[in-house]
């Protein structure tokens, strides 16, 4: 005979095996009686049993009241029980479905059990055979539970934890043997399938990283990125199991991205879900997709998307990551985009890549620009038309020298990135004219300063490693029409000086910014961190200060009245004024025992001072060539005229320094008459072995007068 529990059932409060410093919220669970096998006989019965009229409807609430209650009174301290009937837009994790039905047992004994004494007829062996009791049968129920995970995971994560069943006549009973016997302590029974089972994982969250910082377009490597995603439950632990992973779905259809499952094969993966791709967690790197630039040149930042599912009904998480794409810009500068009859220009071919906030990264080197000339008649260019292969910063130049015919050139470049769509064009044009104006000047300058330092230490409980990176660089270039003001002769030193009045000073190119990256990583223990910090700036604002002062300055030039041709000006270059507008960022993560923290800092500002940069000499100073000794010169001077030094006077000797002057005001090329300039470069390098430490300064002048006699 079936025997009931009659006796009163203790309740002690169950302990959960999660770790209290978990962060996991009160399991939701919804309760409800999903069928009644035979309803209306079933009905009948529960009524003829309980003395009831109650429809079969109204039984479901009653049976489900009264489960409800028995939960409630279970004594569970991070379990929650509602009716999902009641609620059905309500968040539930599982669902605690129950179904009765009729059944039989046991109840009276019609005949006890006795003994049967006989004699085997074969073996002769006497035996005796003992007859089970027969029992009458009476009506009872039988009631099955089932424990069962939500989650809206594709494929199906719904998982069954555990199911019961119970038989009692009493439906009353029934359920609290079903509750407090059968399925107690249902918080551990819980917790121990979790542990065995992580996936899906409980109030899910995704950490994102990328394999590279942005893509670029310039080669096939470069536009590919791995994503890895690991997902972390609310006990703060990765989710992974070889036989049930975490479910990670992958966008894969963007226009501009194109999406491909684990390159390496290092993840499982499952049925796509829609435009996503299903890609299980794997045990170190978590979940990898990969990204790959198929089309566009201009800098974008593209927005995959990437979502998980966990335990519950509304676990579904749904992130936005953030992909970089450098975009490419090929710029076509001339120096100076009018220009005289004769005068010279330099055009400056620059390909570079652009982020979406407008820095530039001088990553081309090396690459060859199709570059071609048109609308050239008597003029010389150093390069016409075919390939030019671009230096350590992303640069080649062409000079131009105008003939009398020219009228306007254009000048047009092109750049198609290996097996890539699209290529990437520039263009600018010079036009010629006639020259207005008795003489004009060229000043160009160029500042950089680059730095690289990387290091490692090692320790007995970690390590810590780091590198920097400085690129520093300002550039200007000036025009200056002049119109001759006065002249005079230096008879001492043999020489005729013009002064020069500047009509105009016009800032003809301009490009200033720095860039500054400085990584660092520490590990200790189980503390540690790991961050990247970024400075980039970019120049405001700028403009020629005391423009009408420096107008009214005078521009130099020393002729050798013996040549008639100049060796040497003075000048004191023009400035560029500006301010720094600065992007400060910080990204990375620190971590101790009790988890991870993301870094993350961000700033944007404009210098309230101002910065100059002023094209000027950078060598150091020498003995100037073209100036004698005053001694020396007076000699010179009464020989030339015939005049005899009388034979009781001395010249003395001089006591004073020699003159000293930057070589970069010397004149180094052209005629000395109608076209002639020079220039000056230092470096400083300071570099010790892989660290580098270097500071380069460049100077360029020349002069274009008229072939007419000043």
């Amino acid at each position: 005979m079936y025997r009931f529990i009659s006796a009163a059932i203790v309740i002690i409060l169950s302990t959960s095996l999660v770790d209290g410093q978990d962060k996991c919220p009160n399991l939701q669970i919804g309760v409800y009686v999903d069928h009644i096998f035979f309803g209306d006989t079933t009905t009948n019965y529960l009524n003829e049993k309980h003395g009831k009229d109650f429809s079969q409807g109204r039984w479901i609430n009653e049976l489900e009241s009264n489960i409800l209650t028995e939960l409630n009174s279970a004594g569970y301290r991070d379990l929650e029980f509602f009716l999902a009937k009641s609620n059905p837009n309500a968040d539930m994790d599982l669902q605690f479905r129950f179904s009765i039905g009729p059944w039989t047992v046991d109840k009276d004994e019609i005949i006890p059990p006795y003994e049967v004494k006989f004699t085997d007829p074969v073996t002769g062996w006497e035996v005796t055979e003992y007859r089970a009791p027969v029992w009458s049968q009476q009506i009872a129920f039988r009631m099955t539970s089932a424990l069962v995970v939500c989650s809206p995971c594709v494929p199906s994560m719904s998982y069954i934890i555990s199911m019961q069943n119970a038989v009692e006549v009493n439906v009353y009973q029934l359920i609290k043997n079903l509750i407090h016997h059968y399925n107690w302590p249902l918080d551990q029974t819980i917790d121990k399938w979790e542990t065995k089972h992580p996936a899906p994982a409980r109030e899910p969250q995704m950490e994102i990283r990328y394999q590279k910082e942005f893509l670029s377009v310039l080669d096939e490597e470069s536009r590919k990125t791995e994503v890895y995603i690991k997902v972390k439950n609310c006990h703060g632990q990765y989710v992974y199991d070889k036989f049930n992973g975490q479910p990670v779905y992958f966008l894969k259809e963007m226009e501009r991205l194109e999406y491909k499952d684990d390159p390496g094969d290092r993840c499982q993966l499952g049925p796509d879900w829609g435009v996503f791709s299903t890609v299980f967690t794997s045990e170190d790197l978590g979940a990898i997709g990969q990204y790959k630039v198929k089309k566009g040149i201009e800098p974008t930042i593209e927005k995959p998307r990437f979502k998980t599912c966990g335990i519950g009904n509304h676990s579904l998480i749904e992130v936005e990551g953030e992909i970089k794409v450098l975009g490419l810009e090929l710029q076509v500068e001339p120096e100076r985009n009018k220009i005289h009859n004769g005068e010279q220009t330099s055009i400056q071919i620059d390909l570079h890549e652009k982020d979406p906030d407008g820095n530039e990264y001088l990553s081309c080197s090396g690459k060859e620009v199709e570059v071609k000339v048109t609308g050239l008649v008597d003029g010389t260019i150093s390069h016409k038309s075919g390939k030019m292969i671009l230096n350590e910063v992303g640069v080649a130049f062409i000079d131009y020298k105008a003939g009398q015919k020219d009228k306007q050139i254009r000048i047009s470049a092109t750049f198609t990135p290996p097996g890539y769509p699209e290529e990437v064009k520039g263009e600018a044009t010079i036009n010629v004219k006639p020259l207005d104006y008795e003489a004009t000047l060229t000043i160009r300058g160029r500042s950089t300063n680059t730095q690289n330092s990387s290091f490692t230490n090692k320790h007995s409980d970690g390590i810590e490693k780091g590198n920097f990176s400085l690129s520093e660089r300002s550039e200007a270039s000036f025009y200056v029409p002049l119109k001759l003001e006065n002249s005079g002769d230096m008879p001492m030193f043999n020489q005729r000086w013009e002064y020069y009045r500047p009509l105009d000073i016009n800032l003809s190119s301009f490009n200033a910014s720095y860039r500054l990256k400085d990584y660092g990583y520490a590990s200790h223990g189980n503390f540690g961190f790991e961050k990247t910090r970024t400075i980039n700036k970019n120049p405001v604002n700028r403009k020629i200060p005391e423009k009408d002062y420096l107008l009214q300055s005078n521009i130099i030039l020393i002729i050798d009245k013996e040549t008639n041709k100049v060796v040497k000006i003075v000048t004191g270059g023009f400035p560029v004024e500006f301010q720094w507008d600065e992007i400060e960022k910080t990204t990375g993560r620190s971590w101790n025992p009790d988890g991870s923290e993301p870094i993350e800092n961000f700033s944007h500002k404009t210098d309230e001072m101002s910065t100059q940069f002023t094209p000027g000499p950078v060598e150091d100073l020498i003995p100037d060539p073209t100036m004698k000794s005053v001694s020396e010169s007076l000699r010179t001077y009464l020989k030339n005229l015939g005049t005899p030094l009388p034979a009781d006077v001395e010249i003395p000797e001089d006591t004073e320094d020699k003159a000293e002057i930057p070589p970069d005001l010397l004149v180094e090329f052209g005629d000395g008459k109608t076209y002639f300039g020079g220039d000056g470069k230092k470096v400083i390098d300071k570099s010790k072995g892989s660290n580098i430490d270097r500071v380069e300064h460049t100077f360029f002048w020349q002069v274009t007068r008229k072939k007419k006699s000043l």
